[in-house]
């Protein structure tokens, strides 16, 4: 999940396919979890910190 300071639209750098950037320009923070979808339900695989 991307949180966006200013307005929700992003904008993808061409070159390396990789950064991501507001196209506002405003501040933004990336928040992820990596989570496995088993038969008994999730598990959060990623470690807390």
């Amino acid at each position: 999940v991307i949180y966006n300071q200013g307005k929700p639209e992003v904008v993808y750098k061409n070159s390396d396919d990789w950064t991501i950037k507001t196209k506002d320009g405003s501040l933004s923070g990336l928040f992820e979890k990596t989570v496995a979808i088993t038969k008994k339900g999730p598990i959060v695989l990623t470690k807390a910190n």
